[in-house]
């Protein structure tokens, strides 16, 4: 009879997890003892099948298609959001990010940064970089919702030097039809939020 060892069935394992893909240390777990996995996962990290990017996560390295000498293995945004969901925060892109992304500025930000209801602190791969900042519950409202993205860029912006038609296009990149936006218009009149924002959501 054929027995795996522990080292066989956590490689079998990594071939299902998608390669450049962070994961946490507790997907590795279950294939035998803790000291056994451990030696195990060591084995693989030595014979290349897998690379731990930072404490308690692990991603399989991939091989350029182009560039078969250079190995691909996570970039550290991905590795931010993977650690966020492990510990359970939220996480989203910042105001200034958003702000960019929905045509109210023309200047990208230089470096990644999200923020979170978890702790600040920065992620490298390699020599990139990404980081989170940890910022009161209120500036995480609707979180994973389109208008939570526009909330989220008004808060970089003022009034008085915000047009309704830079709002508008804001709203047709989030909303795919009119009944959208009008659905979303009226959530935001309707919640204190966006109080200052009534003037210019009427003329929308």
């Amino acid at each position: 009879m054929n027995h795996q060892t522990v080292r066989d069935k956590i490689y079998c394992l990594l071939l299902t997890l998608e390669p450049a893909k962070p994961f946490p240390y507790r997907r590795l777990k279950g294939a035998g003892s803790e000291s056994s996995t451990k030696r195990a996962i060591r084995q693989l990290c030595e014979e290349g099948h897998l690379l731990r990017v930072m404490t308690g996560f692990y991603v399989r390295p991939k091989k350029h298609k182009l560039l078969p000498n250079i190995t691909i293995t996570c970039s550290p945004e991905n590795l931010t959001k993977a650690w966020a969901k492990e510990r359970g925060y939220i996480l989203t892109t910042t105001s200034f990010e958003e702000a960019y992304r929905l045509r109210f500025q023309t200047q990208a930000p230089v470096q990644t940064e999200y923020w979170t209801n978890g702790p600040s602190r920065t992620f490298t791969v390699g020599n990139a970089i990404a980081s989170t900042r940890h910022v009161p519950d209120n500036l995480l409202l609707w979180h994973d919702l389109p208008v939570g993205r526009l909330y989220r860029a008004l808060q970089s912006l003022s009034v008085e030097h915000t047009k309704p038609r830079e709002l508008q296009k804001a709203l047709s990149i989030l909303y795919s039809t009119e009944k959208e936006i009008s659905q979303a218009l009226l959530q935001m009149e309707q919640n204190e939020s966006f109080q200052k924002w009534l003037s210019i959501l009427n003329k929308v």
